[in-house]
């Protein structure tokens, strides 16, 4: 085989990969669909790849944070990345679901039990998409003072603040892929029943989220069963609040272009 130059490091070598840095040699199919696409299946359909290994630690609260913060890095996808995988499948999949059934829960509700102003806004469908992408945006975003939030609650641990963000990202990861895998259930359901089940099945997952959080907790941050509970809850708490914030803000600014 011909000695070529490695294009990341300069290295020279003779083989399929470079003996420096790990390079692949560079290949004619190297951009094809077909490869990419094989690339691809071979990645969701092999069970034990990194994408898999780190969604089943996932399930195990405080798992693959703790597995992360032990510099466990070459068995699980990077918590930045894992999260831009989880948060594009949840945008695709249930975010539209959700807030187009928010705004049918609102419409319906009794009369005076919703500022008339509020009603204005989620009549008007131009409106009402700006809304939901800015209250989207805000939510995609709202990670950021999470980690902000989890160093707070543990001022005196004297860790850095990556640390917690790894936690807030995995925290944040795992309630996007939970109301990924709702979505299909609530489209599925009867037209009459879809509020109904998009409500229930909506609080109903505050529960296993809580039980994850008060046990990552204890796992992660070596806390007592009473601090992680008072701890696990107060981010919860703190996730409804910014849900919340974020979505009066994106409805805020949705309404001033209306004048």
């Amino acid at each position: 085989m011909e000695l070529t130059t490695c294009r990341a490091c300069g290295a020279q070598n003779t083989g399929n990969y470079c003996p420096d840095c790990g390079q692949p040699r560079p290949r004619p199919d190297d951009f094809s669909l077909r490869r990419m696409l094989g690339e691809a299946w071979a990645e969701v359909s092999d069970t034990d790849s990194r994408l898999w290994r780190s969604l089943r630690g996932l399930a195990v609260p405080g798992l693959l944070t703790r597995a992360w913060l032990d510099h466990e890095w070459s068995r699980y996808l990077p918590p930045l990345r894992l999260y831009l995988i989880a948060s594009g499948v949840y945008f695709l999949l249930a975010w539209d679901v959700g807030f187009q059934l928010n705004a049918e829960m609102l419409r319906a509700a009794p009369a005076g039990a919703v500022p008339p102003q509020l009603l204005e806004v989620y009549s008007d469908p131009a409106t009402m998409d700006l809304a939901s992408n800015l209250t989207a945006l805000l939510k995609f975003l709202f990670v950021i003072p999470m980690g902000f939030w989890l160093a707070l609650l543990h001022w005196g641990n004297r860790r850095p603040a990556g640390e917690h963000m790894v936690f807030a990202l995995h925290y944040t990861t795992l309630d996007f892929a939970l109301f990924s895998l709702l979505a299909p259930v609530v489209a599925l359901s009867p037209g009459s029943l879809q509020v109904v089940v998009f409500s229930v099945s909506t609080q109903l997952a505050l529960l296993p989220l809580a039980l994850w959080l008060i046990l990552a907790v204890r796992r992660v941050y070596g806390r007592s069963w009473p601090s992680s509970v008072l701890r696990g809850l107060a981010i919860l708490a703190m996730d409804l609040v910014l849900s919340l914030v974020s979505g009066q803000i994106a409805l805020a600014i949705a309404v001033s272009t209306r004048y």
